[in-house]
C-alpha cells in the first residue's frame, strides 16, 4: 500500500498514478488519506477525477457513518471548491453513490447556494433524476 500510494503522489505518469488510485480504492475499503488529498488537491484534473471515482465506489459499498461522512464531507467541498468543472462534475455525479439523504442534502446546498448557475442547474437535474 505505501508503494502504491507514492506513485499516486510522487510518479510522473498519469496513466501510472490513475492505475494506482484503482488499485488503491480496490483494496482499502475505508476514506484512504492518499485518495482524499489526490481528490482534493492533485496536481490534475484527472487525478483528481480517479481519485473521486475510487471513493465514490467506496461509499457505494458501506453504510458505515465513519466512512460515509468524510466522502461526503469532501464531495460537497470538490462541488464547491475545485477549480475544474469537469472535477467538479465527477464530484456531483459520485452523490449517486452515497445513500439518498446524504446525496439530497448536498444537492440541497449547491441548488441553494453554488456561485455557478450551471453547477446549480446540474444539480437541480441530479436531484429530479433521484425523485424519479
Amino acid at each position: 500500500m505505501a508503494e502504491l500510494e507514492r506513485i499516486v503522489r510522487d510518479h510522473r505518469n498519469e496513466d501510472v498514478q490513475a492505475e494506482a488510485i484503482e488499485t488503491i480504492g480496490d483494496v482499502d475499503k475505508g476514506v484512504n488519506d492518499t485518495l482524499v488529498q489526490t481528490a482534493r488537491s492533485g496536481r490534475n484534473a484527472r487525478v483528481r477525477r480517479e481519485a473521486i471515482e475510487a471513493l465514490s465506489q467506496t461509499a457505494s459499498e458501506t453504510t458505515d457513518s465513519a466512512v460515509l461522512d468524510p466522502i461526503e464531507q469532501l464531495f460537497e467541498s470538490i462541488i464547491f471548491e475545485d477549480a475544474d468543472h469537469g472535477v467538479r462534475i465527477e464530484a456531483m455525479d459520485a452523490l449517486d453513490e452515497l445513500p439518498q439523504t446524504r446525496a439530497r442534502r448536498v444537492l440541497r446546498k449547491v441548488i441553494d447556494r453554488h456561485p455557478d448557475a450551471q453547477m446549480r442547474e446540474e444539480a437541480t437535474d441530479h436531484a429530479r433524476e433521484r425523485n424519479h
